[in-house]
């Protein structure tokens, strides 16, 4: 911690909220994966490789986080247990309606989102700008993972429906 030569007091709450932010990336990933493995019938191939590739994104954000965690001179969390404990997200049913399982990532990304915002103010505060980098790198690649999905919502209502039905 010598390298960025902050007290323990000031640089501790972002520290928390960091190990906050990777818990519930891990919940949003183990979730991804599940409903990859479990969106299921005719034409879900393109759901499955949408899953596939949100969760490949998610696995790069929470090795970031875990690693800005380490740069400031603490240890990030890293057991199931802890995960769960910590995480604000909950996890989901295997067995969901394919439209359910898009709504539920919505909801999950618009909380993540959440999450890196008080972050960032956190960071900002203190005037951690390689955090600052990490938490506006993280908000850029989500904001963009959720208008994607929102606009799979709107313009393919109807085949996310006609999947379901099939199922």
């Amino acid at each position: 911690m010598d390298s960025l030569k902050m007290k323990e007091e000031k640089i501790m709450p972002l520290v928390l909220e960091l190990n906050l932010l990777l818990a519930d990336l891990q919940v949003y990933k183990t979730k991804l994966k599940n409903f990859q493995w479990n969106a299921l019938g005719r034409g879900s191939l393109e759901l499955q490789n949408k899953f596939q590739r949100l969760y490949a994104s998610c696995s790069s954000y929470s090795d970031k986080t875990a690693r800005r965690i380490i740069v400031l001179g603490y240890h990030p969390i890293s057991r199931l247990k802890d995960y769960l404990e910590l995480s604000t997200l909950e996890e989901s049913l295997p067995k969901l309606p394919v439209t359910s399982m898009v709504k539920k990532i919505t909801e999950d990304i618009s909380h993540l989102l959440k999450d890196i915002r008080r972050s960032l103010k956190l960071a900002l505060s203190l005037d951690n700008y390689g955090t600052v980098d990490l938490l506006t790198y993280l908000t850029a690649n989500l904001e963009e993972d959720l208008s994607g999905l929102q606009s799979l919502q709107k313009e393919e209502g109807t085949y996310l429906n006609t999947i379901h039905n099939k199922i």
